[in-house]
């Protein structure tokens, strides 16, 4: 989060245009290295004989090195359009020329560019478009639970739809705001009964901690 704080900053501060893409399934275009087998898929002609298997030489969702694939060959493509990767993040590239700086950040599969030049913003879309299916979803306004909100004073940033999403999600839309995080006279017993799935809570957990360092 510190890099995109600092992105913001210096577009801010340079006027610079932000514009966010987002690629359509991007893990399915990362080529795998490493020697992958999987079972037939259901509706091969011969998915019944246990014994067959294919090799992927793409990757696919779920499997641990889709993230990594993907990366790098749109690092390949970034690095043959000139672009440098950050010593500080390595999901951070640079274009630096005589009139022109081009940077773009990368989420998974949420580009952000920026720069000051409209038209090589403009000519790089385009360019990763013909390389990958990218939607262009405009001027930057919403990304990693941030609302950018853009008016004569500046930028303003809130998580206003991320928090309404949080208490969505934990049932608390209709409570009252309490100055302690637990109800006081909640009573905590040893042999309670453990939570049928962990899984819900480590959700709403892990939406808190994401909210505090934000």
């Amino acid at each position: 989060m510190n890099i995109v704080r600092v992105l913001l900053s210096v577009a801010l501060n340079n006027g610079w245009l932000m514009c966010h893409m987002d690629v359509k399934n991007a893990f399915l275009h990362g080529n795998l290295e490493e020697e992958v087998y999987m079972k037939l898929p259901l509706g091969h002609p011969q998915a019944s004989d246990p014994t067959l298997m294919c090799r992927l030489h793409k990757s696919l969702y779920g499997l641990k090195q889709s993230l990594r694939a993907w990366h790098a060959q749109l690092s390949v493509v970034l690095e043959e359009l000139g672009f440098k990767r950050s010593n500080v993040d390595s999901s951070l590239f640079v274009h630096l020329g005589p009139k022109k700086t081009l940077v773009v950040l990368i989420y998974v599969d949420d580009l952000i560019i920026s720069g000051n030049n409209s038209e090589a913003i403009s000519r790089l879309k385009a360019t990763l478009q013909h390389w990958f299916p990218i939607k262009d979803l405009g001027r930057l306004k919403y990304f990693l639970g941030i609302e950018m909100v853009a008016s004569r004073k500046g930028l303003f940033l809130n998580e206003h739809k991320y928090v309404l999403n949080l208490l969505k999600d934990a049932e608390m839309m209709d409570v009252k705001p309490a100055p302690t995080p637990l109800d006081s006279k909640l009573q905590l017993a040893i042999n309670s009964e453990s939570l049928q799935s962990i899984n819900h809570y480590q959700h709403l957990v892990g939406k808190l901690i994401y909210l505090t360092i934000t």
